[in-house]
C-alpha cells in the first residue's frame, strides 16, 4: 500500500519536513546496500497557459526551491519523459521523488537489518501477549529483546489494545 514512491512533492506544506526525511532515509538505506533506490523525480503535466502559470508560480516559492521545482518547457518534457502527448505546453519537474524498488524492498530490508544490525524477524506466527523485553507467540515460543517493534497491520485488539494505552506508545501508519 503506497510502497515504492517517495513524493514530497506532493505532500502539504505543513508535513514537507517529514516528506524530505523520509526520502532522505530512503536513500541512505539505498547506499547502504539496505534495498534498491533511484532518484527519479516527477513531472506535472501543463496543457494549458494557466497551468503553466500556477506551475511557474510554484516553482519560485520557496517550498517550490527546497523541492528543486523548476518549469521546463515542451521539448526538455519530451527529453525528460518521450511518452508525453502533443498537447503538452510544458511543466513542473522535481529532483525530490525518489523510487523504491517495492518488490524486493522488505526483502532486501529484512535480510539487511538482520545482517548488519543483528535484528531477529519472526513471520508467520501469532502474538499472544507483549511485556516488557519479552514477546510471547501463540506456539509458546518467547523472543526477548531491549527493544521490540511489532508491526500488527490495521490489528487494534488482541495483546495489543492494551499496550497501545501505555505511556510512550504510539500508533504509526503510511504517509
Amino acid at each position: 500500500r503506497n510502497f515504492g514512491m517517495s513524493w514530497p512533492i506532493g505532500r502539504s506544506a505543513d508535513r514537507i519536513e517529514v516528506a524530505l526525511a523520509s526520502r532522505d532515509r530512503w536513500l541512505e538505506l539505498a547506499a547502504a546496500g539496505a534495498l534498491e533506490a533511484t532518484r527519479s523525480g516527477s513531472i506535472h503535466l501543463a496543457v494549458d497557459e494557466l497551468e503553466e502559470q500556477v506551475m511557474r508560480e510554484f516553482a519560485g516559492t520557496e517550498l517550490g526551491r527546497r523541492l528543486d521545482a523548476t518549469w521546463v518547457d515542451r521539448d526538455e518534457v519530451r527529453n525528460l519523459s518521450p511518452a508525453v502527448g502533443s498537447a503538452v505546453i510544458g511543466g513542473l519537474h522535481s529532483d525530490a521523488e525518489v523510487a523504491v524498488d517495492a518488490t524486493n524492498a522488505i526483502a532486501s530490508l529484512t535480510r539487511w537489518l538482520e545482517s548488519e544490525h543483528c535484528v531477529e524477524f519472526v513471520f508467520g506466527n501469532q502474538v499472544v501477549a507483549v511485556e516488557p523485553g519479552v514477546v510471547r507467540c501463540i506456539d509458546g515460543s518467547e523472543h526477548r529483546a531491549e527493544r521490540i517493534v511489532a508491526c500488527i497491520g490495521a490489528e487494534t485488539g488482541g495483546p495489543f489494545g492494551e499496550v497501545f494505552k501505555q505511556p510512550g506508545m504510539r500508533r504509526s501508519k503510511l504517509q
